[in-house]
């Protein structure tokens, strides 16, 4: 409902700068004006609202003035006024070219979206009072504890953590967050929150269940909390992944019409965007050859679907033999990248070749990300389930990359690999294509 409000808001806005922009330009006579400018404008609003979108300006954990909104904000406002320029002089359909107007548009929107977005984020951190109580001291409950904390924009705030066997005391620490079994009673009974969460061993304590179940009559919202972690965070904790899990969630029966026609669409976008990236080839081979000594192409061993192992075809962007004898970890700044290799690199030219590899069936355009078998070999002996993320085609881009776009450890890859689950289980067309649309705005943010 928020999403959908700020949406509704974000319509009455450009509409609304419309209408005072035409009314600044011709005062009286703006609606004889009107009837020019509505039809473009209401094609040029898609735009922008796809763009708010790409930025994630409508993602809740962005509803906060804080220097992150307001530069998606800013950002996305730049591009969808250089956009509108282009609308409007590369496309000769209409009988208008509003500089002025697009201009006065512009600063009209800028400052009426700015203003409302600014007391919706406002009223939504303030006055959100959606009292929680998390049901079971464990790793997980303090880290969703930790993200409602730092995200009050969310809705939630913690009243308290109810230590089930208050044998966890080393987590503790010292905080009026936490009370035991009892004092949940007491609570309960003299008052009621609106959202309990239960960790999963707090479904085996019985002296829980029966204060739950004789709360009922409160109408209070209970979720079990991987569900809740998954909801709003878009990743699975790992401590509650167990075998059971991906037989409950990745079942593959009601996934075949996707899989064919997701396989299907890489065929056919691999093969338009094959054609566009191929006569540009010639030219980012012989800009790899002046600036650096060694082969056009780098080829390497990646896993692939069900760990089977495949080679992958990318531009060279570091030094000859740069990996020799042991793979390593790219990191920020690496050396080892050549001058055009980090010019590639930033707007994802060196992955072009790759369009083979889609091609092949090797890669899906949208998926988890293909390791090396060298560093997959290590992360399986130390996270639980890593593998499992190879039940589905490998991606150029997915929901990993573009929530956690660096990975040069051990706990990178953890982090990783929660977003990884989560695609597992929600993947469908809408998914893949929101990935897709936010991968443009990865691109668009390395560029500036």
């Amino acid at each position: 409902m928020k999403r959908f409000l700020l949406f509704l808001l974000d319509v009455l806005s450009l509409y609304g700068a419309l209408y005072l922009g035409l009314i600044i330009r011709y005062g009286q006579d703006f609606s004889v004006n009107l009837s020019y400018h509505l039809a473009p404008f209401s094609i040029l609003f898609v735009i922008w609202l796809i763009v708010f979108f790409i930025f994630d300006l409508y993602e809740p954990i962005y509803f906060i003035n804080d220097f992150r909104f307001f530069g998606r904000l800013w950002k996305a406002i730049v591009l969808s006024g250089a956009v509108s320029m282009a609308f409007f002089y590369l496309i000769p359909f209409f009988q208008i070219a509003p500089r002025t107007n697009l201009l006065i548009f512009a600063i009209v929107f800028t400052l009426i979206n700015l203003g409302i977005r600014s007391l919706f984020n406002h009223l939504i951190t303030k006055t959100s009072r959606n009292h929680t109580i998390l049901i079971g001291l464990n790793q997980q409950t303090l880290d969703l504890a930790e993200y409602l904390h730092n995200n009050p924009q969310l809705g939630y705030r913690l009243d308290y953590i109810v230590d089930v066997d208050e044998s966890n005391f080393d987590l503790k620490g010292q905080s009026e967050y936490f009370i035991n079994i009892k004092e949940l009673r007491e609570i309960l009974e003299k008052k009621s929150p609106n959202t309990i969460i239960l960790s999963p061993g707090a479904y085996d304590v019985e002296e829980v269940i029966q204060i739950l179940y004789h709360s009922l009559n409160k109408k209070i919202d209970i979720y079990n909390l991987p569900n809740f972690y998954e909801q709003i965070t878009g990743k699975i904790p790992l401590g509650s992944i167990t075998p059971e899990w991906f037989l409950e969630n990745l079942s593959e029966g009601h996934k075949k019409f996707y899989d064919f026609s997701k396989r299907a669409f890489d065929i056919l976008a691999g093969i338009i965007f094959g054609l566009i990236a191929l006569p540009f080839f010639g030219l980012i081979a012989l800009a790899i050859k002046i600036d650096s000594q060694g082969a056009v192409f780098y080829k390497q061993t990646r896993v692939g679907r069900y760990g089977q192992l495949f080679t992958m075809i990318k531009f060279r962007t570091m030094v000859q033999d740069a990996e020799k004898g042991q793979a390593i970890w790219a990191k920020k700044g690496d050396a080892r990248v050549t001058r055009t290799g980090r010019i590639f690199r930033k707007f994802g030219i060196d992955e072009l070749p790759q369009i083979l590899n889609v091609l092949r069936g090797e890669l899906s355009f949208i998926g988890p990300r293909s390791e090396r078998p060298e560093l997959d070999k290590d992360l399986e002996k130390q996270i639980p389930f890593y593998n499992q993320r190879y039940l589905v085609r490998p991606g150029l881009s997915g929901w990993a990359q573009i929530q956690y776009p660096h990975s040069s450890s051990l706990s990178d890859a953890q982090q990783k690999l929660q977003y990884d689950l989560f695609y597992l289980k929600n993947r469908s067309f809408f998914l893949d294509f929101s990935i897709f649309l936010k991968t443009i705005y990865t691109l668009l943010t390395r560029a500036v």
